[in-house]
């Protein structure tokens, strides 16, 4: 109900702007005039007007423009709306009349005008689609192909571009009048290079494609200049990317042109379009010998970066192509351009990724894996000491993580490494990509207490931005072992706005200990009441959160954490302010969750000795009633936190809904699985699980997965084994606090 009153609401509006528009569109003032057709615009690209408002504009719009004699820039001003809006009308509806829209706009065509006939051409051609099939625009476009005015000549260009593209009749009967008009010599170099540009779509049919490539192969010998040359390959290139059959023989004529052309521009362009080709014919082998040969000989640094563009697509589909070239990539790490250091680090990479993966590569790939962390640490050293570019730093970055994943021995060293490189650094941007890398690397190998202390040091020292200070967070907070003797930043040195950011990173990462007392500061600190109540709040649910971490141990712990989520569900709600309805719902679901999980622990260990108990069928039945209750009410939280995560939330508050939904979700798949014996529960509901929390790097994905990965045995085992084996399961699901 409340949705049909939003769309009677904008029907409503969309009625009085139509009606407002018109008005000022039968206006004497041409000011008037011009913000009525803008305003005529914002109703068409408004996606919630009626189909029947925006039929009516556009008739409007198409009868002011045919009227409007003497003002071209009215039917400018109207052909930028349609150039707008043009392509995203639907005109299957019955609602949309666009045979009198064209009926409107082609009348114009027969005007004196020749600069109206060509705002006219382009205004056709906003509407692909609608014209595809009209023979009438058809010949009005051949026709204007004739004309010995420029303006015209090249709107007609344009709009046989569009009509080339879309309508296979029209191609093919405009194929020999382009031809024609590019051996003439009366049309300029400018206007025939837009004229090859048509040949692009010419794909309809096998013969329209050879007939295109023959025509452009005659006219490069014909005009032999760059600009031709240029076109004609870009041109050919995505032709033959249509027809795919095509591609071998443009490859063979695009290697032949970078061999046999000096001309750098010549060269650069058949690569780059060599390269392009490669990712849609990736089945295509040709001898890699040239090109090994092109990058040692050439002297220019843009005909190295295309070669090596197209090594960096081979290494990503056939690697092995690559191997006699690696010593060459090799020494091109420490060439003096930083993109030719960067694209020959990221072919390594990729080729260690590929000897990584065969058995019999295996000694290759540990040497790759050796020298290639400590060539990227040094090329990053000189990057940092100098000029950077900050895409070279980002892809450096990136290839050290890919090789330090492949090969984990060698993380604790270019950890270290890193680390000393952060003082060095002259810009913000330099420390993120360090920091991104850093945090990757110390999931694989904890940070020592030697470098948790630089970084506490290094935290307080620098002047940096929140992004910089959540990247700081996050590398700090990768768990560590001993987590007591973690070495905090003092409060007193660092600003309320870096306290909060490492503590709500604290949260996401599970350490609410460390968070709870940051907290609690901050609320005493904040002039704002409603900043103070807010931390007051983020203060009691990690306490909560706390005490969950230790209920295995103290089991009377779940009572004092609900009643610090209680205390901060009643502080949250007296908040009157918008933005806290996320808060409220979240911590609502997480007390019921957390009161499931807790009763259907406990009544499985009162129930554990007659939970399989065959001789007695009504207390068994009974069980079971108990347990199918439990599994209803959590399904319902399972529902309702998918029915939050469907509004429009940050990043984090999505994170944290998923994880939770997830667990959830998992408790419902083991007692509906394990206990209720339920098989779809253990295949289907697990793998859809599992698919879902793959992606997931947070620690309670991983936990799920883990415990996903053992159901399949345990429901193997006996009666009375598999309830202990699920009684322990619950005790480490209560252990994964998340908030």
């Amino acid at each position: 109900e409340v949705e049909v009153v939003k769309m009677k609401e904008e029907e409503s509006k969309s009625f009085q702007s139509l009606a407002a528009a018109d008005k000022a569109l039968r206006s004497s003032h041409h000011g008037d005039q011009c913000e009525a057709i803008l305003l005529f615009g914002n109703i068409l690209s408004n996606r919630s007007s009626p189909l029947i408002v925006k039929n009516t504009v556009l008739l409007k719009l198409a009868d002011f423009f045919r009227m409007s004699n003497n003002s071209n820039y009215m039917r400018y001003l109207i052909l930028e709306v349609f150039k707008q809006v043009g392509s995203t009308i639907d005109f299957t509806d019955a609602a949309m009349n666009g045979a009198e829209l064209l009926r409107r706009l082609n009348s114009v065509m027969f005007s004196n005008d020749p600069v109206a006939r060509a705002i006219t051409l382009r205004s056709l051609a906003s509407f692909p689609k609608l014209i595809e099939d009209k023979l009438q625009i058809h010949d009005g476009v051949r026709s204007s192909l004739g004309s010995l005015h420029t303006e015209e000549l090249d709107a007609a260009i344009a709009a046989a571009d569009v009509l080339a593209q879309y309508s296979k009749v029209f191609a093919e009967g405009i194929l020999d009048r382009v031809a024609v008009m590019l051996e003439s010599d009366s049309i300029s170099a400018s206007m025939n290079i837009k004229l090859l540009r048509i040949f692009r779509h010419m794909h309809h049919t096998p013969a329209t494609t050879l007939t295109s490539r023959r025509i452009c192969h005659r006219v490069l010998k014909m005009f032999p200049q760059i600009s031709y040359t240029l076109a004609i390959q870009s041109t050919l290139t995505t032709l033959v990317s249509r027809s795919l059959i095509d591609i071998p023989d443009h490859i063979g004529m695009l290697l032949k042109s970078a061999e046999e052309d000096s001309r750098t521009r010549v060269k650069v362009n058949a690569l780059k379009n060599i390269k392009n080709l490669i990712r849609l014919a990736p089945h295509h082998e040709f001898s890699l010998k040239f090109l090994g040969n092109l990058l040692t000989s050439s002297y220019s640094n843009s005909v190295k970066i295309a070669v090596l563009g197209i090594f960096k697509e081979i290494s990503t589909i056939r690697p092995f192509n690559l191997q006699e070239h690696g010593a060459l990539i090799e020494s091109l790490m420490f060439h003096e351009n930083q993109e030719i250091q960067s694209i020959s680090v990221e072919i390594l990479t990729n080729l260690d990724n590929s000897n990584f993966q065969l058995e019999n590569q295996l000694e290759n790939s540990s040497r790759v894996g050796r020298f290639l962390p400590s060539s990227i640490c040094i090329l990053i050293s000189q990057l940092i000491s100098g000029t950077s570019q900050d895409s070279t730093l980002e892809n450096l970055t990136k290839c050290l993580t890919r090789i330090c994943k492949r090969h984990p021995e060698n993380s604790r060293e270019i950890l270290l490494t890193l680390l000393t490189f952060l003082d060095t650094c002259q810009k913000e941007s330099e420390i993120i990509y360090l920091l991104r890398c850093i945090c990757t690397l110390a999931s694989q190998s904890p940070l020592t207490e030697n470098s948790l202390n630089f970084l506490s040091k290094f935290f307080t020292s620098v002047s940096a931005t929140p992004k910089t200070n959540l990247w700081l967070s996050r590398v700090m907070l990768t768990p560590v072992p001993n987590f007591p003797t973690f070495p905090m930043p003092s409060m007193d040195v660092l600003t309320c706005n870096t306290a909060y950011t490492f503590a709500t990173t604290g949260i996401i990462r599970g350490y609410h200990r460390m968070s709870a007392p940051i907290f609690q500061q901050l609320a005493v600190k904040v002039s704002n009441e409603l900043n103070s109540t807010w931390l007051t709040c983020l203060t009691e649910i990690c306490q909560a959160e706390t005490l969950l971490l230790d209920l295995a141990k103290s089991p009377g712990n779940f009572a004092s954490a609900l009643n610090h989520l209680s205390d901060a569900y009643i502080r949250i709600g007296s908040i009157s302010e918008r933005g806290f309805d996320f808060q409220k719902s979240f911590l609502k679901l997480r007390r019921r969750f957390l009161s499931e999980v807790f009763f259907i622990q406990n009544f499985l260990n009162e129930i554990s000795t007659e939970l399989h108990n065959r001789k007695s069928d009504e207390s068994h039945q009974l069980i079971l009633g108990t347990l199918l209750l439990f599994l209803e009410e959590l399904a319902s939280v399972s529902k309702e936190f998918e029915n939050m995560n469907k509004k429009k939330l940050d990043k984090i508050s999505s994170q944290i809904l998923l994880e939770s939904q997830s667990l959830a979700s998992l408790v419902h798949v083991i007692v509906n699985g394990l206990l209720i014996r339920n098989q779809n529960a253990l295949g289907t509901d697990s793998l859809n699980l599992k698919i879902h929390l793959k992606n997931s790097d947070h620690f309670i994905s991983k936990k799920c997965v883990e415990i996903i990965d053992t159901l399949p045995e345990i429901s193997s085992l006996d009666p009375r084994t598999t309830a202990m084996e699920i009684r322990r399961i619950f005790a480490e699901l209560m252990e994964c606090s998340f908030c």
